[in-house]
């Protein structure tokens, strides 16, 4: 057992814990930020306008060089704690459409929204040229749901972060495995203007009213190439209607969970327990 005392955690103390740094900067120099912005502009018809582009350069640069993060902001107001904080005017946007659409999620006379999430990166606009089972899978579950009049559905087709300019989702910095305080809703990492962090479609996803969510994949054709398990997933109907019974099953569900019923599953005990 002495091979195992030395990965053990050392008793609790009432010391505070000691903060760990040593990454090392990720500070770039000018002419590095330089040679990185001006890369957007390496299509030739740029190369007329080369002094605007020029100028263009040294804005970001000094914006880069100040971090200047929020650009356009305001003082908090009376509903904060310190209504003198400067915040972003992007936050306190985003933060007033997701109450908005709290309140729609409220409203037990509208329909129930559902998100269904296309996890496959694959896409017909990008190289392999073909889309996704997952997609179609996906597809068949959304018109499965609309046909019921009562149901609303926001659909989320991830392939679109590597085939549409600008669609980004910008990774989690894990703020709150540090300390709860660091986490706001709505999200303030991003954007972050000055390292060109924009255009993050988290924002969006934030703002989905949705009563439950549901991913929908499968690998279909285990023994057979991609290029042919399309036809496999053509002649394997009953998956197509192991994904429909598991849209009403969802509608089901969504139904008795806004009725305050019970949903399916609720009498399951978590096997982790915190």
């Amino acid at each position: 057992m002495t091979g195992f005392g030395t990965c053990l955690a050392s008793p609790m103390s009432n010391e505070l814990p000691t903060v760990r740094t040593g990454q090392g900067s990720t500070r770039l120099s000018r002419s590095e930020f330089e040679h990185r912005y001006r890369a957007q502009f390496a299509d030739p018809a740029f190369d007329a306008p080369t002094p605007e582009v020029e100028r263009l350069t040294t804005i970001a640069w000094e914006a880069y060089e100040d971090s200047r993060k929020s650009p356009h902001s305001r003082k908090a107001g009376p509903e904060f704690a310190d209504p003198e904080h400067e915040l972003p005017l992007e936050w306190l946007e985003t933060r007033a459409a997701i109450k908005e659409a709290q309140q729609r999620f409220e409203d037990h006379g509208g329909k129930s929204r559902i998100l269904l999430i296309s996890a496959s990166p694959r896409t017909d606009e990008t190289c392999p040229g073909e889309m996704a089972k997952t997609f179609r899978v996906t597809t068949e579950v959304r018109e499965c749901i609309e046909r019921n009049s009562g149901f609303t559905v926001d659909f989320l087709d991830l392939s679109r972060i590597n085939s549409e300019y600008g669609r980004q989702i910008h990774p989690c910095k894990a703020c709150v495995s540090t300390a709860m305080p660091l986490c706001h809703w709505p999200c303030s990492c991003y954007p972050n203007h000055y390292m060109g962090q924009i255009h993050d479609w988290l924002t969006d996803m934030e703002l989905a009213p949705a009563g439950a969510a549901a991913v929908f994949d499968r690998y279909i054709g285990y023994y057979e190439p991609y290029a042919t398990s399309h036809e496999a997933l053509d002649r394997d109907t009953a998956f197509m209607e192991e994904a429909r019974s598991a849209a009403l099953t969802l509608m089901d569900a969504v139904t008795e969970m806004r009725k305050g019923r019970k949903a399916p599953g609720d009498e399951l005990e978590s096997p982790r327990q915190k």
